[in-house]
This record gives structure tokens, sequence and C-alpha cells, in this order.
């Protein structure tokens, strides 16, 4: 540790923190958030509130699988990159990504990162049957993952490029974070049932590479169901060429619908860590009331297939992080509110607080209907990014804030304090009205963002530098045994307790101010 020339510098910390600990001895702890409503140990400040509980997640990534579902405005996606691009770079700077989003076999414009689906006129996201409909019904509002559908009166060869692809020689992503070059798994899934009359050969397949047919399927059953397969593709130095998965690659009989394919995602099943990260819900002009209106729309069957689908490839102890980002709408959006406070107005901040807490409501509920362990689930709430010319309504950032601090399992960042209009400007990352930002402008801020969440945890209170109030926070916690405890902040190396290896670590950042 260094403290400078003065060694009486430490003299003096340790001996205030010996009153502090004397004092903090004949205090009782509280209990955790959500059973009362003190805030968190830690989440006073008005910046990253507890933002400890989504660094101890995000680290996992470390040494196990998590994934990230995010859900907002056209920013999520915006020109198929937006948040969903920025976050996965921000975190392919730290950790591997273990496998690809997840994609709808009837989406056709691609989730940027370099990767998409091709296009597919002959599997729209419309006109399944509701027996089939109900696993992924596009027009609930929840669309990012559409089903694709094929018609009993369509006739075409096989071979017809519907699928996904990875954009392996693409310069606007690159997948130097997941690789290619190890043995791959495409997870895909398909509905059946007495109507299904067709037999498909799905594969996997690049130019001038090598390629891959599954064995012949049908889509007929005596009852209506959902299936999940997967296709092996060999390790090997992959050529710059796209990896293509086609639902229809192999056979030579026409093609006669109906049918119904879901979801679709590539995993690297050599990499044991790491990260995958999807987007749920994405909508130009949503505010948080449409979005908690479609997910509540949405049938139990539809959500509970998607999130299925994010947890099967974790170890039996799963770990998601839910990042919701919604402001830039709220502001015009005056329908009253859809939460447990239903028909406040939703462009003031208790209307949208009212309408985030649905949006996490209706998530918990699928995990309670699922029977699920809602320990599995962290959310973070995101005030959005500073604008050039920031219109009336922003009150919003400090409400989420505020909810965040109330809430068990929430957390909050706030996009405008990690970058100013000015610097934005200067460094080209606004598009156009500033609405929405460039690919370089979601890059930046969201690693900003994973660095805030992730970076000197020794900053207990969140004010961006570790000095006496954050000793004082530990040294509160100091003895503390209860490694259930999720949300311990001053426990940095997570061992259950506070104790002198975690005073050790603060000491040797004191001084320090976050990056």
């Amino acid at each position: 540790m260094r403290f400078g020339p003065d060694s009486k510098r430490l003299q003096f910390i340790l001996t205030g923190a010996l009153a502090v600990w004397c004092i903090a001895a004949l205090t009782p702890h509280g209990a955790r958030a959500g059973e009362d409503p003190t805030p968190r140990l830690g989440s006073e400040a008005p910046k990253w509130i507890d933002r400890h509980i989504v660094r101890e997640l995000l680290e996992l990534a470390e040494t196990r699988r998590i994934d990230i579902v995010g859900l907002g405005d056209s920013n999520q996606l915006f020109n198929a990159h937006g948040w969903q691009d920025g976050w996965t770079y921000a975190l392919g700077q730290r950790y591997p990504m273990y496998a690809t989003p997840i994609l709808g076999a009837g989406a056709n414009n691609g989730i940027g990162l370099g990767m998409g689906v091709n296009d597919s006129p002959i599997m729209p996201p419309i006109g399944a049957p509701v027996e089939w409909a109900i696993f992924n019904n596009p027009l609930s509002g929840v669309d990012d993952t559409p089903y694709g559908f094929l018609t009993a009166v369509v006739q075409a060869r096989p071979g017809l490029t519907c699928g996904m692809r990875l954009t392996l020689g693409s310069t606007a992503f690159p997948l130097s974070n997941f690789n290619a070059d190890h043995k791959l798994r495409m997870h895909f899934s398909y509905t059946v049932g007495p109507i299904g009359a067709l037999t498909f050969y799905p594969g996997i397949r690049q130019a001038l590479g090598l390629t891959v047919i599954h064995a012949p399927i049908s889509n007929f059953s005596n009852v209506d169901a959902l299936v999940r397969d997967h296709i092996d593709y060999p390790a090997g130095v992959r050529n710059e060429n796209d990896i293509e998965f086609n639902w229809f690659q192999g056979g030579s009989d026409a093609l006669m619908g109906p049918f119904v394919g879901l979801y679709m995602r590539f995993e690297d099943i050599e990499q044991p860590t790491g990260f995958s990260n999807h987007t749920l819900y994405w909508t130009g002009g949503a505010s948080a009331r449409l979005c908690a209106v479609n997910l509540q729309a949405a049938s139990d069957t539809h959500l509970i297939e998607y999130f299925r689908t994010v947890r099967e490839l974790q170890p039996a102890e799963k770990k998601i992080l839910i990042r919701i980002a919604f402001g830039g709408n709220d502001r015009t959006d005056s329908e009253p509110s859809v939460g447990p406070e239903a028909g406040l107005a939703s462009n003031t901040p208790k209307g949208v607080s009212d309408n985030l807490v649905a949006i996490m409501n209706r998530i918990r509920e699928i995990w309670q209907i699922a029977g699920w362990d809602e320990d599995e689930l962290t959310f973070l709430l995101v005030g959005n990014h500073a604008k050039p010319v920031e219109p009336n309504g922003f009150g919003f950032r400090d409400a989420i804030a505020d909810l965040a601090r109330q809430t068990n399992h929430v957390a909050f960042v706030n996009l405008a304090e990690l970058s100013n209009p000015l610097e934005m400007t200067i460094n080209g990352w606004y598009y156009e009205n500033g609405a929405h930002l460039t690919v370089e402008g979601y890059e930046a801020i969201n690693t900003r963002e994973v660095a805030a969440l992730i970076d000197l945890p020794e900053d207990l209170n969140d004010d961006c530098v570790v000095d006496t109030s954050d000793l004082a926070i530990l040294l509160g916690a100091y003895g503390i045994l209860n490694p259930a405890e999720k949300n311990l902040s001053a426990d940095f190396n997570f061992d259950g307790t506070v104790d002198t290896s975690d005073l050790g670590r603060l000491l040797s950042k004191f001084g320090v101010s976050c990056p």
C-alpha cells in the first residue's frame, strides 16, 4: 500500500477506522432491501446506485457463463447496432462470448454484431396457426425474435437462404470474442403438430468450406408442441466467408408448409465461460409504458420459451442480467401507467417508475410461473444518454435512481454522467439530431458504462472516490457472516464475510478516483 510520504496518514485512517468500528459494533445491521424501505448498504449516493450487485454478476463471466437481456426503445438496436452492439463490444474487451444472441426465424434485418439472418421471403413472421403462434407471437408487440412461417401454399426448392449467419469477414464488428474456429453448435427450435406436413433438412455451410446437413426432420406430431434440436459444426480454421445456418439446406423435394421455425443461436461449445447478450424488446418511439403493455399482452408461453432459450446453455445455477433502457420517449406519453400504482400519467417521474416496476414484475412473474428461482435475476435500470439540447422531462433519471435504491436486485446507471454533449459532438458520437448515436458512440458510452459498473468496487458509496466514507461503510459491515447475502457490497472477494482481506483491499485503493 502507498499513502504518500506522510506515514502518519495510515495511522490516522486506522485510528478513525477503529472509532467507526466501535460505533458500528453497537449498531444492529438492517434487513435486506426489498424487505423494508431502508436503502441498501452503499447505495445512498445519487450516482451508480448499488452497481456492486451488477459487478458481482458480470465478473462471474470469468469463471462461468452468464446472459444479458436488453429491453429498450430505438436505441436498443438502432441501425442494427445500438446498446445491443455497444454492450457486446464493451463486454468483449473483458470476457469471451460463449454464444451469439438468440434470433428468430422470421427476422430479416439482422441484429448487429457482424451477425444476422438472411432474407427469408418465404417465412414471414405472420400467419401461423394459433396452436403454434402461442410459442412466439410477434403480434403481442414483443417481436424482436419472431417466428418464421411457411404457408401450405408455398412451393419452393430447398437451399434458399433462410436462417442465420456469422459474418466472419465483417469490418463493422470484429467477432474476436467469439471463436468461430472452435467446435460450434447451432441450436434451433420449431413447432410440430397434427397439421405438420413438411420434411426438412437444416444445415450449416461455409462457402469454400464445410457443409453439414442434419438428418431429415418431420414437423408432424399427434400433439402441438415445440421441439428443440441442434447441429454440430466441427472445429477448424475458417476462411473469411460467412458461416450460415439454413433451415432448408438439403433435400430435393419442394417445400410445402405449414411450418414454423422459432429460435436460432450459435454456441461455442468449447467455451465454458463468458457471456451472451440478447435483445428481447426494442421499438422506435417506445416508452416504458408501451414496453410494459406489450410484455403484459404476450402470452406466458411465449415469454417462458424465450427465457428458457436464454437460460438453457448456462450451468445449473442460472445468472441473468436484465438491462432496461427507456427515457427518451416517456416525456411524450401521457397515457395512464400500468404498474402497481396504475393510473399515473406516464410522462411524470412517478409514472415512469410505475411502468418500470410493471416491466420488472412481468419478468418476475414469468420466473414464478416457470418455477425458476427469482434470485437468478438482476435488473439494471438505465438513465438515457446526454443529448445536444436536453428537452424537458428528464427528471426521470432521479426517479429511476430512487426506484433502484428501494428495490431488491436492482441497480441504476446514469449514461448522462458518462459524457457530455460537447465531448460527444467533437468525437462524432451523435447520429443526426442526437436522439441516437453512431456505432462508435454506442461502443464508447457502453464501454464507460461497463467500466462504471465493474471497476473500483472499493468505492462503496458510489461518489467516485475511495475515502473515509467508504471505510466507514466497510467497518459497519465488518464481521458479517452471511454467504447467502447477495448485496454485501464490502465483501470484495465474495467469500461470504467482510474481513481483513476486504479491509486491506479498500486501503490499497484509498484516494483513488473512478476511471
